[in-house]
């Protein structure tokens, strides 16, 4: 029985660019980051996780990656991401089926929509 995700994959042209992005932007951790045979192995997560983000350097697929991230204060995590210089897409909202939603890119166009559950 598959009990959890350990990572799922957004495909970038530039790996420090996206760190960046991902960390200092989005708050998340880097997690590993190694090179292995001239390919580097770059993750980063939500601090305290155990599911990652793997920043893979596939520029001909860049762009083409959707992610679900959650949060627990939607109003908190909008400011600093806006803070950090970041921009949405789709400034965060109520929707109908109950959850607030925010819609953003990373440096290649990779799709990320911040929701905040009920509760």
């Amino acid at each position: 029985m598959i009990t959890n995700i350990r990572m799922a994959t957004m495909d970038v042209t530039d790996q420090e660019a996206a760190l960046d992005f991902y960390t200092r932007k989005l708050g998340l951790e880097k997690w590993f980051d190694m090179t292995h045979e001239g390919s580097r192995f770059l993750v980063v997560r939500p601090v305290g996780t155990t599911c990652g983000i793997i920043l893979s350097h596939a520029p001909s697929r860049a762009g083409s990656a959707k992610c679900v991230l959650a949060t627990d204060d939607m109003e908190s995590t909008a400011r600093e991401f806006l803070a950090a210089g970041g921009t949405f897409v789709h400034a965060p909202v109520m929707q109908p089926w109950g959850i607030i939603e925010g819609e953003l890119r990373d440096p290649d166009e990779n799709e990320i929509v911040l929701v905040q559950p009920p509760g």
